[in-house]
């Protein structure tokens, strides 16, 4: 038995909107990965015909779950200038940036790693 829970009526409309406008859309969510890449096919934001065949150390360059994420980018680096400003970034924003360019879909995701992917930002 499965569920699946439809994506509302607008989201293929305004994943439309966002990819005319070259807005670079992700898909970060606490469920399963599986779960997360389906809603993202439905979505419009992750192509299944490229993410098909590859394997899955090629398809981690579009999806993968959340602790592998973490790994790969680190923790959160505060650094404090003279003046009292507070800068942040990860110890690992070289391997984030690379991820960046390519990555769609995060699963199993709790708040600590959203904040890691706007951070890296």
């Amino acid at each position: 038995m499965a569920l699946e829970d439809p994506l509302r009526d607008r989201v293929q409309k305004v994943t439309k909107y966002a990819n005319k406008g070259n807005i670079n859309l992700r898909l970060i969510s606490g469920d399963h990965l599986d779960t997360v890449k389906a809603a993202a096919m439905d979505a419009g934001i992750l192509d299944a015909a490229v993410v098909q065949n590859l394997s899955l150390d090629d398809e981690h360059r579009y999806a993968m779950d959340a602790q592998t994420f973490s790994d790969m980018v680190g923790e959160i680096e505060e650094e404090e200038d003279e003046d009292g400003n507070v800068t942040r970034r990860l110890s690992n924003q070289e391997k984030f940036n690379e991820l960046a360019e390519t990555l769609k879909v995060i699963g199993r995701a709790n708040p600590e790693h959203k904040k890691l992917f706007a951070v890296g930002l």
